[in-house]
């Protein structure tokens, strides 16, 4: 933006143009999506760049995806770092380190967090003095690496998330078959509640934190998963599908607090927010007009794990939901 100003936003224009994103959708909610996904780096604390790998594939394939955090040999990097402090799953923000800390001079016996900086996992929060010594605190710097550290942490949560995997994947695809709204509720909040407590200490615990806890735990339960699946005028939250071909369409809505009062009422207006996307979107017309049974799922879930699934309105029989092409 600094640098480019009005010749960013026509590139930005360009890439609208060419369908990624709907005519009614602004240029500042694609920036928006960029700079949450690419933005962050900072080596002083004040001047952000983006991602010029990550940002050039995106201006190149039209699509949000994980480029260079999960491509080569850096996830294997990344794993077996955190294999060798696994607090690091458990932070989103570390404080404390000296210049000397963080010296390319102490290269030998450099520890998880300067490395995982010098390494571009993390980027510079914060630069403070402290008498006459620089103190450095980092964080992650956007969505694109969360998510590897996010993966990483599920995977090694998968055997908490899963008590008994043949009972829950039946009880899963049973709730999904009947639309059952209580059944399904009643399943998630049961794979919140199995997350330990230091998982929420997080200081994002937000609308990716529980979309990438349920693919997790549903890719264990299922047929497949589809994460973050391009529709028509956008990309949906989840795809599941089941052993019995039944592709169940999943909109996730997010609130960090609602007054305690009106808890029940504010979980069930997140959740058809979440259905009226999907109906606006149009997010599970692919699968009508290919002939294949699905449902919609909007799902609202506040704070810590307080969730609400409503199935979208099928007064019909599913058999007569389909389109055979």
């Amino acid at each position: 933006d600094q640098y480019f100003g009005d010749r960013y936003d026509s590139v930005l224009e360009a890439v609208k143009s060419t369908g990624y994103l709907p005519p009614e959708s602004s240029i500042a909610d694609l920036r928006q999506k960029i700079l949450d996904w690419y933005d962050g780096y900072t080596w002083d604390g004040r001047t952000r760049v983006l991602n010029p790998i990550s940002i050039l594939s995106f201006f190149n394939w039209r699509s949000l995806e994980p480029y260079w955090a999960e491509t080569g040999p850096s996830k294997d990097f990344l794993k077996n770092t955190i294999a060798s402090n696994p607090l690091l799953l458990t932070k989103d923000n570390f404080q404390g380190y000296s210049k000397l800390d963080i010296s390319l001079a102490t290269v030998g016996n450099i520890s998880s967090v300067p490395l995982l900086f010098h390494t571009g996992y993390l980027t510079i929060d914060k630069i403070c003095r402290i008498n006459d010594d620089l103190q450095y605190s980092f964080r992650i710097p956007n969505f694109e690496v969360k998510k590897p550290f996010n993966n990483i942490l599920w995977s090694s949560l998968s055997s908490i998330l899963t008590k008994n995997r043949y009972e829950e994947s039946v009880n899963l695809n049973k709730a999904l078959k009947d639309q059952d709204d209580l059944k399904l509720t009643q399943i998630i909040k049961a794979v919140f509640s199995r997350i330990p407590a230091q998982h929420y200490e997080r200081q994002d615990v937000n609308e990716y934190f529980f979309h990438d806890l349920l693919l997790a735990y549903f890719f264990r339960l299922v047929a497949e998963v589809r994460p973050e699946e391009r529709g028509p005028l956008g990309d949906l939250d989840l795809i599941l599908v089941t052993d019995f071909g039944l592709h169940a369409v999943i909109e996730i809505k997010y609130a960090k607090s609602a007054d305690p009062a009106k808890l029940e009422e504010s979980l069930n207006k997140l959740a058809r927010q979440g259905l009226k996307v999907i109906k606006e979107k149009k997010y599970g017309e692919s699968y009508r007009l290919r002939g294949k049974d699905f449902v919609t799922i909007g799902l609202g879930v506040i704070g810590r794990g307080e969730a609400k699934a409503i199935f979208g309105d099928t007064s019909e029989p599913l058999a007569q939901n389909r389109i055979t092409s």
